[in-house]
């Protein structure tokens, strides 16, 4: 299962820090979407939300409960860690699925090194 093999790549990579745990996580989170993007795009496009909401919540909820522990364990400078985490799974997970979909001409190296940029700033780069 998608959901399944993203938090195990995330929980893995809690002891990188900055801009390489960002990327890390990012390639992680491409490549177990790329894995079955037919089936992503069932679930993301074809079945009705009700369905797949749930699972997609649960993922979305351990997601953001590793960052938000990695965020107040490295002292993050952002009032809230569980908001600023909210924030990050919300934004990478919709730019990574969007990407896996449409395939735009976006290199995937490239794709890493803006969503790098942009979140790294956050988490401490």
């Amino acid at each position: 299962m998608i959901a399944d093999r993203v938090a195990a790549s995330l929980a893995e990579r809690v002891d990188l820090v900055g801009s390489a745990m960002v990327r890390s996580t990012a390639d992680a989170l491409l490549a177990a979407l790329e894995s079955d993007a037919a089936l992503l795009r069932v679930v993301w496009e074809e079945l009705p939300a009700v369905r797949q909401r749930d699972r997609q919540r649960a993922l979305e909820k351990r997601v953001r409960e590793l960052l938000t522990v990695y965020l107040t364990a490295r002292g993050s400078a952002r009032p809230d860690p569980a908001i600023t985490a909210w924030v990050l799974v919300m934004a990478m997970e919709h730019v990574a699925v969007r990407w896996v979909l449409d395939r735009p001409d976006i290199d995937r190296d490239a794709l890493l090194d803006e969503i790098t940029h942009l979140a790294a700033g956050v988490v401490g780069g």
